[in-house]
């Protein structure tokens, strides 16, 4: 906790006043939490949570520590299981234009790159580029998408999820195989259920 949150509570304690939901880190109340829009916060909430976050990363914003190679790995180790998709979840804009400064955007984007060379099949859904998610009325907390921000969010990964699948090699392949085994079904209700699988 910061030392101004922390003087603030001990003052709010000795005048017998009750502490303010702003003043604690991100707390998930899904009745509460993520139907708010940090477009209604007061600027000096705003300020304290642009404060906690900095205080939490030490001043330092940069895409190059242990979360960077833990990336690495588990990118490259689910590459030899099959399919990957990296989705890369938007910031809010205060955060975004708090922290998000040139040489940030140039490490992630270096990352990105990286991450493409090594594992080139990789499907990646930039959902941090939707022009939409750019309104501080899509967020409940400067790094987390409230209710309609994750029905744009999840319908954006929806559309893009279909179209990566309808446009796959293997599903061509599967729908003909489909289509093969049942020309060769004389039971209806085989067929029901064969379809009813496929699908």
């Amino acid at each position: 906790m910061g030392v101004m949150v922390g003087v603030r509570a001990k003052l709010r304690r000795l005048l017998g006043k009750a502490g303010s939901d702003s003043d604690a880190g991100p707390l998930f109340n899904p009745q509460e939490s993520a139907a708010a829009r940090i477009e209604d916060w007061p600027a000096g909430r705003t300020l304290r949570n642009l404060a906690q976050l900095r205080a939490g990363c030490q001043d330092k914003w940069s895409f190059g520590g242990p979360k960077c190679l833990a990336l690495k790995r588990l990118v490259k180790s689910a590459a030899r299981r099959g399919k990957v998709i990296v989705v890369v979840l938007p910031l809010s804009p205060p955060c975004e234009h708090e922290f998000v400064n040139a040489e940030a955007t140039r490490q992630f984007e270096e990352l990105v790159a990286d991450l493409k060379k090594m594992s080139p099949d990789t499907e990646w859904v930039r959902l941090d580029q939707m022009p939409e998610l750019r309104s501080k009325r899509y967020y409940w907390h400067l790094v987390h998408l409230n209710v309609d921000g994750q029905a744009i969010a999840t319908q954006a990964l929806l559309d893009r999820l279909a179209s990566m699948i309808f446009t796959s090699f293997e599903f061509v392949l599967f729908f003909l195989m489909v289509l093969l085994v049942r020309q060769w079904l004389r039971d209806l209700e085989t067929e029901k259920w064969i379809l009813l699988g496929a699908s």
